[in-house]
């Protein structure tokens, strides 16, 4: 069952939003896909990042605790142009062949 947390987005900055899977789970050697889209369901993507294991910190997620389930997602002020104001779906989902598992999902609250 994922983990279900929302964060606000302030449109137009750069922006770290913390993740925390629980219960802890050890996410070391994953491949990890975070999307927002405008609905739960929806397969578009307005913001994607990623890592896969072993290239920590360059597609937008950054682990923090492999063992302890900790990572940021980085979203760029370019990340959130043409976006309004309102609420959009997020999840993060480990994506290695044969394992797709959604780790955590929620809401990023767009505001200025």
């Amino acid at each position: 069952m994922p983990v279900i947390n929302d964060f606000p987005l302030f449109l137009g900055n750069d922006q770290i939003v913390p993740v925390t899977i629980a219960p802890p789970t050890p996410i070391g050697g994953y491949d990890l896909l975070f999307r927002v889209t405008r609905n739960y369901g929806s397969t578009s993507g307005f913001i994607t990042k990623s890592a896969a294991s072993g290239y920590n910190g360059v597609s937008g997620i950054t682990i923090i605790s492999s063992g302890g389930g900790q990572l940021q997602v980085r979203i760029n002020a370019v990340d959130s142009s043409g976006l309004g104001q309102g609420a959009y779906f997020y999840a993060l989902t480990r994506i290695n062949s044969g394992f797709v598992t959604e780790l955590a999902e929620g809401f990023m609250l767009a505001q200025p």
